[in-house]
């Protein structure tokens, strides 16, 4: 509005901000500062909004700057958003849109994505196409110019009426966001999980919840552990502390405790920062490990172990000496109905009769559905809401160091037993902290050896479990009517087990993840930074024909014999490697 006498100041304060914030607002992963998904949005739409004013004013300065803003958010919000393009509750939303133009719900970014996908020529961001609101804030010039590519046109978005699986279309590999303290994972059909491992908030934490460790969970494009959000700012402020307290959220209290406490409506007295230690990210699993300092000097610590083939594992473990309770909330989406059908297990029903199940090992649980005055069972879809829902409180009572286990998975039609979880013996060094879970369904057994590993301790010795011998930090195996299918090791040089004829696999150092998968005659591979050499023997190796590694396959000299010897040049590029938003390469081994 160049006729106004105040025009050109304003211009010039709006710009001056908005290039001085980009440095102090967003991490070099695209993270928004304030660690709330609904501002994450708010970020990316206002550099929308400020690189389409800058290309339209030929703003040469300010467009490089806006426009390297808007590729590192939107990267990190497509990275956050599931595969129907939704983001997660996580910390304050207060129900706001920049562009609330075809009346879509404040958690589908699709629209968003899909016009930062046109400004900055990254179609990879809108694999569902474009939406009207593109058309409405940047005209239609630009789709039909081909900015998008072919497929990427102009197409209508419904809001979502149901799970779709749009992972082939979708694409995007799990990965840590480490700078902001997010690890995403992703299972290949629908299932995505965001693990909060970072920092309590921005300055007083003003849009923080006190969520340290914290997890939302989708499965098979279903939301099923979510954050209750955040329903109100100022006008209750019991229900705005307890929508942001620790208890409404998928993680664990001690001695019925708060993890921080509030101090005002946008303010905390005290805070809990997550600590992420490491994770790994292999095109079959993923693993991540980390804890947080709200309740020193105790420690809550936080395995989580996603397996495509086998579920997701959680493990929290409490240290710090003496008695101590410790409780661990899961909050369903109110789609899912929740009961339990037998000790330690939940059953839990999708409104379209889909099933899926929790397992779990602790003392008591106890089922909650709209309680106002236990404060829990509530769920706020959206800033002015609340809803009944479920929620579990599953308990432990124990002298410290002890660990609670939780397993979570879809119900599988082809099984006619229930799932089962048994925590298993290990044979390891006295004084290690090390988990044994086995979850057995019908003719098909997981079993899993998690070590919570000293950050500081540079070595590992051989544990074993069952029929298994590993020098491993994490390892997974999934058997089929005895017979190994699967093995899955994060910081291995070295696993033996008897099964299957008896199978060894030794590397020339420590690999970072390791996915070896045994069908028929074809042996699997899958590693994000191939040793030196790998080699592996036993009675499947004499009937192996066919070696993938990293989707490569080798030369058939030499297969049959009972050992494959695999050298690093022989692998092909890793599937879920990919460069960082800020320009690195993550870590094949990150601590």
């Amino acid at each position: 509005m160049p006729e106004l006498a105040a025009s050109r100041r304003w211009v010039d304060t709006g710009r001056r901000i908005l290039l001085a914030e980009i440095s102090r607002q967003i991490h070099a992963d695209g993270g928004h500062v304030e660690r709330s998904t609904h501002y994450q949005r708010y970020a990316l739409d206002f550099y929308l909004l400020a690189l389409l004013m800058a290309e339209r004013t030929d703003d040469l300065v300010a467009i490089p700057r806006f426009r390297d803003a808007v590729t590192r958010l939107a990267d990190f919000t497509r990275t956050l958003a599931d595969d129907d393009g939704r983001l997660p509750l996580i910390g304050d939303d207060d129900g706001g849109m920049l562009w609330p133009i075809a009346g879509r719900a404040c958690s589908d970014v699709r629209d968003s994505l899909a016009l930062a996908a046109l400004v900055i020529g990254r179609p990879d961001l809108a694999p569902w196409g474009a939406p009207e609101e593109v058309v409405w804030i940047a005209g239609r010039a630009p789709i039909d110019d081909g900015a998008l590519d072919e497929k990427e046109k102009l197409a209508p978005l419904a809001d979502h009426e149901g799970p779709r699986h749009m992972t082939s279309r979708a694409g995007t590999a799990s990965r840590t966001l480490a700078d902001t303290g997010y690890v995403v994972m992703r299972d290949g059909g629908g299932g995505h999980a965001v693990f909060d491992a970072g920092a309590h908030g921005y300055l007083n934490g003003g849009h923080a919840h006190a969520d340290a460790l914290a997890l939302t969970l989708t499965l098979a494009g279903r939301p099923l552990l979510v954050d209750p959000g955040t329903s109100t700012y100022t006008v209750d402020p019991r229900l705005r502390d307890r929508l942001r307290g620790g208890t409404s959220h998928n993680t664990v209290t001690l001695d019925d405790q708060p993890q921080a406490l509030p101090g005002g409506p946008f303010q905390w007295r005290t805070r809990a920062n997550g600590r992420l230690y490491a994770w790994r990210h292999n095109a079959a699993f993923d693993w991540a490990e980390a804890s947080h300092d709200g309740y020193a000097p105790l420690r809550h610590l936080r395995l989580i172990f996603r397996s495509a083939r086998s579920g997701w594992l959680i493990v929290d473990e409490v240290t710090g000496g003496g008695r101590h309770s410790a409780s661990a909330c899961w909050h369903f989406d109110p789609a899912w109905t929740v009961a339990c059908d037998a000790p330690g297990r939940l059953h839990v029903v999708h409104l379209d009769g889909d099933a899926a199940w929790l397992l779990h090992d602790g003392d008591e649980a106890e089922l909650v559905h709209g309680d106002e005055g236990r404060g829990l069972g509530w769920y706020a879809p959206v800033y002015g809401t609340l809803v009944p829902t479920w929620t579990a409180r599953v308990t432990r009572d124990g002298v410290t160091p002890f660990a609670m286990v939780t397993w979570i998975g879809m119900s599988d039609p082809h099984q006619s037993d229930p799932p089962c979880l048994e925590r298993v013996a290990t044979a390891c060094e006295a004084g290690e902290r090390v988990v044994g879970v086995r979850i057995v369904a019908t003719d098909r057994t997981s079993t899993f050896l998690l070590r919570a590993e000293d950050p500081a301790k540079g070595d590992t010795r051989t544990c074993g479990i069952q029929d298994y011998e590993t020098d491993a930090r994490a390892l997974h195996c999934l058997e089929h009517c005895g017979e190994l299918v699967a093995l899955e090791l994060v910081d291995t040089s070295y696993a033996v087990t008897s099964r299957t004829e008896g199978t060894s696999i030794t590397a020339s150092e420590t690999v970072a993840d390791l996915h070896a998968a045994v069908d028929g005659p074809a042996l699997e591979l899958f590693a994000s930074a191939p040793p030196s050499q790998l080699r592996i023997e036993g009675g499947a190796m004499r009937r192996t024909r066919v070696v993938r590694a990293n989707g490569r396959e080798m030369p058939r000299d030499g297969l049959g014999t009972g050992a494959v010897t695999i050298e690093r040049g022989q692998w092909g590029p890793h599937p879920s490697r990919r460069p960082d938003p800020a320009g690195r390469t993550a870590p094949a081994l990150a601590t």
